[in-house]
């Protein structure tokens, strides 16, 4: 990373309609809007009615926008539930000294303790993703594939075999 890391507050709309000028030309058009639930580890801006362009929100998260990039793709056919598409790698420059992504926008509803009353259901939900998983990845996919067998595993990927 070449630049000091921005302030969490520093990381607003201005930047990211500069980001996506620089390094996404086809978009410059598109609006950018905060989203109203954007998270900790990330600052998400609505681009457009389409996209949603995620920033890190710190130093710390940074690796994260690497394993998301790479990892969501081969997730999504195993899963039950909609997962977003990266429709665009942003890199370090000197606007924001870190990696970036634009991902199609998924409409819904972060759950939190005011939203979700029944701990349980959400559990026995959240499950059925994990199972779902374990079901689509072969030990033959999870070796051949990019993500090492051993971390797999243990994120319940691969079937133990």
């Amino acid at each position: 990373m070449s630049a000091a890391f921005p302030a969490r507050d520093a990381i607003d709309e201005a930047l990211v309609k500069a980001l996506v000028r620089e390094q996404f030309p086809e978009w410059a058009g598109l609006s950018v809007a905060a989203v109203r639930e954007s998270g900790n580890d990330h600052r998400t801006f609505h681009l457009g009615d389409g996209l949603v362009a995620r920033l890190p929100a710190d130093l710390g998260f940074v690796p994260q926008v690497a394993k998301e990039q790479k990892y969501l793709p081969f997730l999504a056919p195993h899963l039950p539930a909609p997962v977003p598409t990266v429709a665009g790698v942003g890199r370090e420059s000197s606007l924001f000294p870190a990696p970036w992504s634009v991902y199609g926008w998924l409409d819904g509803i972060r759950p939190d303790a005011v939203r979700v009353r029944d701990d349980a259901a959400l559990a026995e939900s959240s499950t059925g993703l994990s199972s779902a998983g374990r079901r689509g990845a072969s030990p033959a996919t999870c070796s051949t594939s990019t993500m090492p067998r051993g971390r797999a595993a243990r994120a319940g990927l691969c079937r133990r075999g």
